[in-house]
């Protein structure tokens, strides 16, 4: 149900009026995220990411209300859709990219704490995803479902030698109110994705671990400066 719904938005606003958007979109996820090749471990999830910042976060620069395309979707055919319809659409509308850490893992679904807001949440997820353990950090995001969360179908796992490092940079952040606007939270999760796929392709192409730590922290750095 969620896939088809996704799809239907994304067929409308991938169609040939929004080719400009389109490719605007995907330069600017890229050279925030880095550039994914087909032969990247995380390609097909990356993908699903650059998807849904183009529906969900980035304003479309032909309207003039500043509308993403889930908003401008809803607008177009409110009149259109049914009761449940609207429901399902006006989530796209409020979705949220962030960091979050597995806490517990149960029958269909997942508690993760959001750690922009040191907040416990509870997602609906019944497919077996690799690398979502207890006690992992990961940039997703998250849906609201009529009553529910879900994922996104975008997940970049931290290494675990990043772990004690993120989450106590995120939480001094959190102290100094750094995450209380959208951006800086889309700038720290997008450029953690960067960093992400760095240590992601070392690890494929050199016997020598790579420098986890070392990246992490200079990734954070920079952001500070």
């Amino acid at each position: 149900m969620y896939d088809g719904h996704l799809q239907r938005l994304a067929d409308w606003a991938t169609g040939e009026a929004f080719r400009a958007e389109v490719e605007a979109a995907r330069s600017e996820f890229f050279t925030r995220t880095g550039q994914v090749h087909e032969e990247d471990q995380s390609f097909e999830s990356r993908m699903a990411g650059l998807l849904e910042y183009y529906l969900f976060d980035r304003p479309l620069d032909s309207d003039g209300e500043g509308r993403t395309p889930a908003r401008a979707f809803l607008d177009r055919f409110f009149e259109d859709l049914t009761t449940d319809e609207r429901s399902i659409f006006r989530g796209f509308t409020q979705t949220r990219i962030g960091l979050f850490e597995v806490r517990k893992i149960g029958q269909g679904w997942v508690r993760v704490r959001d750690l922009f807001e040191k907040e416990d949440l509870e997602v609906s997820e019944r497919r077996a995803i690799a690398g979502l353990d207890k006690g992992e950090v990961f940039s997703a995001r998250l849906v609201p479902w009529h009553e529910k969360l879900l994922f996104g179908r975008s997940f970049v796992f931290h290494p675990g030698q990043a772990r004690r490092l993120l989450l106590k940079e995120i939480k001094l952040r959190r102290k100094r109110g750094a995450f209380e606007r959208p951006g800086p939270r889309q700038a720290l999760v997008y450029t953690l994705m960067r960093t992400a796929l760095q240590v992601e392709r070392q690890s494929a192409s050199s016997r020598t671990p790579p420098p986890v730590e070392r990246l992490y922290a200079e990734t954070l750095k920079a952001l500070s400066d």
